[in-house]
């Protein structure tokens, strides 16, 4: 399941990873005026405008606060890995964790 309130409506599942993938401001804008080609303070206007929607939804529903590193297991920032690298690591990190798990139940 991905979407906003994932980590918080499968919360009780062992099973589940809870990733937040971040990115500064700066390639946020160069990504979405690329994206919706949009002048730079239009792009930026768009990314604040979201973001507040997203962070009122978030919090609204789960009383919890958006962003919170508290509320996932996994936080990456795709400004710093690229998107390739951001799944890339979401996998290590998805086998790395299975892996574990499965030499703990060996034990």
């Amino acid at each position: 399941m991905v979407g906003r309130c994932a980590d918080y409506a499968l919360e009780s599942y062992d099973n589940v990873v809870s990733v937040f993938i971040h990115a500064d401001l700066d390639a946020r804008i160069r990504r979405i005026a690329r994206i919706y080609d949009l002048p730079d303070n239009k792009a930026k206007d768009k990314i604040l405008k979201t973001d507040k929607k997203r962070a009122s939804y978030y919090n609204y529903y789960t009383n919890k606060r958006w962003s919170d590193v508290e509320s996932y297991e996994l936080c990456l920032s795709s400004s710093q890995l690229g998107i390739e690298g951001t799944a890339q690591m979401i996998e290590q990190y998805i086998a790395l964790k299975e892996s574990t798990s499965a030499q703990q139940v060996r034990l």
